[in-house]
């Protein structure tokens, strides 16, 4: 029997690497201006769709980009580092994304996030 160590290409693997934040349904909610559901438990029938579509509305908004895994609570949005402009700085690039989260409430800290994880 042998058995591949090597690169698969058939995997269902995804990752990312980003400079932001980690934020849960309520973060999402209060930065779109929306109240929470919670009292009503029919409504979050379908909760970690509408993460996702409120995650990358939220996104579309600011100009950033959003992640959200299969099963998970939380969204993840910033700025891939790739995104970085041809004048811009490390520095300038730091404070593009701090004020596009700033202007909808996150304060958040903000960090490089790094995820992957694998469907198999």
């Amino acid at each position: 029997m042998k058995i591949r160590l090597g690169f698969v290409s058939n995997s269902s693997s995804s990752s990312f690497l980003i400079y932001g934040v980690s934020l849960d349904q309520e973060e999402v909610l209060a930065a779109l201006g929306l109240k929470s559901n919670e009292d009503n438990e029919d409504e979050n029938d379908h909760e970690d769709d509408e993460l996702y579509e409120r995650a990358e509305n939220l996104a579309a908004k600011l100009g950033l980009e959003a992640h959200v895994p299969a099963d998970c609570d939380s969204a993840y949005l910033g700025a891939s580092w790739s995104s970085i402009g041809d004048d811009e700085t490390g520095k300038h690039f730091k404070e593009r994304v701090k004020t596009k989260l700033a202007s909808v409430g996150i304060t958040k800290a903000i960090d490089t996030i790094q995820e992957a994880w694998y469907d198999g």
